[in-house]
């Protein structure tokens, strides 16, 4: 409940230990300036909250300043509520009297849900922003630098086996909830035993675990074959979950070809092999006759998206809910034994149809759900070669802002987070460049000057879009793949407008076409030599052993793109690149000091919250360091200038 009227907080007095803080203590200078922003964002706050509903009243504001400070110091909610009980810092920073009794530390978790289901989780950032903003720290018109880095999700490392196994029990369990025993078919028992109440070792031999894995796809299959013949179905989220991992996981394929074993590699983190068995399983597993008839589809059980389903964005201003994806109209997991319908095409006799049989996929699809208890966490690489880093969980972009003036002697830094959005690991920094741009207007900022960025945000689209802004885009452009050692794109003349390229050779194309994409409206341009490269000395240079002749193809951006690869070998432009190395800094700052790299809870909304409150700590942070500073600089001004 919130009580209206005058507020002890509204005050920032502590009467008795206040005297024990310095005059430009970090906790006293956040009272000042940090916490009468949050204290005027307390409206906002009370409309998560019943007005008249009896139960004793905890400030909003306070447990926001709490939640501000436990991200500054890192520390979890237990250690937050004890740092508030004994320390006259955090007591005289958020207005609390000292020794005054204090609400429970699951107080502060049901504060972050509050402000996730009131779609409020930013609410801290864009306070301290809009503060920086009006102080004269930070100007509204200001360029910007842009990197991404990776969110490991708090969750542990599973195979493919154990992750079907346990998603399968978490639907039972789910079931056995809303399902009384009398609709519950003969084979659960079985079911139940084998995937709630046993234990699989998951250290057996490679042979076993194969078994196990086409055993538990089979299994799957059947509950969700039974679950789709009820009516209603249930929609539960385990269930729905089910529906999402086995189209992930398995596909029917005719048993011959299921029967023919199976050359991929799978990758590291699958621990289980991905052969078939179908075609002798051994006694432990439980045979299922093939199928006859193509089995329908279970979209019904999985109607809804989540966000971390693969091809899926986050918006900025909206709160979203775990759900699973839907399945493809074609997929299809209703296990061959279930019930079919008998007839049979009248141009095809019933031997013609091929039998179907549930495999194992080699490999699991982008975006696929690693752990069942954290489903929105996807796998990611970056870099290649010992370079390279996997992971699973998500990725945030971090926006900085940039002054080019040189910093004198101890001062601390100018520059403060302007942008810290959430988005999938498979999701590219292309399509967080336009996740940026819309927190930024959705809090009301105004479009940056200049933004700074590394060659994974350059791309031909996006030169020829901040060109028609007027807002340059600073970063080197990924060179021209390159085959062997024939003459990459880079090595070509290109004019989109002239239709026309010249090859290394100083020979003009022939031919030109313009080629657009349908489904995605992407346009791109065809060069070709038709007659040029049967006697040209560059052939093999040039044109590989099955080419009769060169072909080009490129985007319609790709002057653009041929002007970046051609400016950014110039000193120049290098040393302006260089004003965006500093925001590994920054981010080594975000991980070391206030634990971005690690996920403190499960679920992208929580993730997204928890870097939002990253955020405003940092730039609570640098905001208070300035004032030091600037406290010290007036202190050791000689007297003579004061005089003067």
């Amino acid at each position: 409940m919130i009580t209206p009227g005058f507020r002890a907080q509204d005050q920032l007095f502590i009467p008795g230990p206040a005297f024990l803080l310095a005059e430009q203590d970090r906790y006293r200078l956040f009272a000042r300036t940090v916490m009468p922003l949050l204290i005027e964002a307390r409206p906002a706050l009370a409309k998560a909250y019943c007005a008249d509903d009896g139960r004793p009243p905890v400030d909003p504001a306070l447990l926001l300043g709490v939640t501000l400070l436990q991200f500054w110091e890192c520390i979890p909610d237990r250690q937050a509520v004890e740092c508030l009980r004994y320390h006259v810092g955090w007591c005289y920073a958020v207005g609390q009297t000292f020794g005054a009794a204090l609400f429970h530390p699951t107080t502060l978790v049901h504060f972050r849900q509050r402000l996730i289901q009131q779609q409020q989780s930013a609410i801290a950032f864009a306070t301290v922003l809009k503060g920086l903003e009006s102080s004269g720290l930070l100007p509204r018109q200001r360029k910007e630098r842009i990197d991404s880095t990776q969110v490991l999700a708090l969750l542990s490392h599973m195979s493919r086996l154990e992750c079907c196994r346990q998603t399968l029990a978490l639907a039972l369990k789910e079931l056995v909830r809303i399902l009384t025993e009398s609709t519950r078919p003969a084979w659960w028992p079985v079911l139940w035993e084998r995937y709630v109440e046993s234990r699989f070792d998951f250290r057996a031999e490679p042979k076993v675990l194969a078994e196990k894995f086409q055993q538990t796809g089979q299994d799957g299959a059947q509950v969700l074959a039974w679950l789709k013949g009820l009516s209603p179905a249930p929609q539960g989220r385990k269930v729905r979950l089910l529906a999402r991992v086995w189209g992930e996981e398995f596909e029917w394929v005719p048993a011959t070809e299921a029967a023919k074993p199976s050359t991929a590699q799978p990758p590291k983190w699958v621990t289980a092999p991905l052969t078939s068995t179908a075609a002798t399983a051994p006694s432990a597993v439980e045979p299922i006759a093939p199928a006859v008839v193509p089995p329908p589809s279970i979209g019904a059980l999985s109607a809804e998206t989540t966000p971390g389903s693969a091809g899926t964005t986050f918006p900025v201003s909206q709160e979203l809910t775990t759900a699973a994806p839907a399945l493809s109209p074609s997929t299809s997991l209703v296990p061959p034994n279930a019930a079919q319908p008998t007839a049979t095409p009248d141009a095809l006799p019933p031997t013609a149809i091929p039998a179907l049989v549930l495999r194992p996929k080699t490999t699991a699809p982008a975006g696929a759900v690693h752990n069942p208890y954290e489903p929105e966490a996807q796998w990611a690489a970056k870099g290649v070669g010992r370079h390279k880093k996997e992971a699973v969980g998500y990725k945030v972009q971090v926006g900085e802002s940039l002054d080019d003036t040189p910093l004198a002697a101890g001062e601390p830094t100018r520059q403060f987070i302007t942008a810290i959005p959430t988005q999938p690991a498979i999701a590219s920094d292309e399509a967080g460049l336009e996740l940026v741009a819309a927190e930024r207007l959705a809090m009301g900022q105004e479009p940056p000057l200049a933004r700074y960025v590394d060659a994974a945000y350059i791309s031909g689209e996006k030169l020829a879009q901040a060109a028609a802004e007027g807002r340059p885009l600073i970063g080197p452009a990924q060179p021209a793949p390159r085959i062997g050692q024939r003459f990459t794109t880079e090595d070509f003349q290109v004019s989109i407008a002239q239709r026309q390229a010249v090859c290394p050779a100083a020979l003009t194309s022939s031919q030109c076409s313009r080629l657009e994409v349908q489904a995605t409206g992407k346009v791109n341009f065809r060069f070709e030599w038709s007659y040029h490269c049967a006697d040209c000395p560059l052939r093999r240079q040039c044109c590989g052993s099955d080419q009769k002749h060169r072909t080009l193809l490129v985007g319609q951006y790709h002057d653009l793109l041929q002007s970046r690869r051609q400016e950014q070998k110039t000193e120049a432009f290098r040393l302006e690149c260089r004003k965006r190395n500093a925001l590994e800094g920054t981010q080594s700052e975000l991980v070391r000091a206030h634990g971005l790299r690690h996920a403190r809870y499960r679920g992208w909304l929580k993730v997204r919250l928890q870097n939002y409150m990253i955020g405003a700590a940092c730039n609570a942070k640098r905001w208070i360091r300035r004032l030091q500073w600037k406290h010290q600089q007036q202190r050791c001004v000689p007297a003579s200038a004061t005089a003067a």
